[in-house]
């Protein structure tokens, strides 16, 4: 056996353990990336959902009547920009988890 061979065996042990080490970390940031992102869209669809559940509701009880009055076009504009902001909050929420 050569002198060196077991100088060379350690540092390539020791290189193979680190490049493992990082190579590991980089998947699980990947992972992570990844699981935010689903989340951040979930978060929005699950905002985009309650919306329309929101705006039909409104609509059934709107329309109950036969007719829809000023007021409650008004109403239903209240619900459909506070959905809004809703889902960018969430858009804006999901962004900056992901930084």
């Amino acid at each position: 056996m050569n002198k060196y061979s077991k100088l060379i065996d350690s540092v390539c042990l020791a290189t193979g353990a680190t490049l493992t080490i990082v190579q590991t970390n980089e998947l699980f940031q990947l992972i992570s990336l990844i699981i935010t992102c689903i989340a951040g869209a979930l978060s929005v669809v699950i905002a985009t959902i309650n919306l329309v559940g929101k705006v039909s509701k409104w609509y059934k009880k709107a329309k109950a009547d036969g007719k829809i009055t000023n007021d409650e076009i008004n109403e239903g504009i209240e619900i459909v920009e506070n959905g809004l902001n809703n889902i960018k909050d969430e858009i804006t929420k999901s962004g900056k988890e992901e930084k």
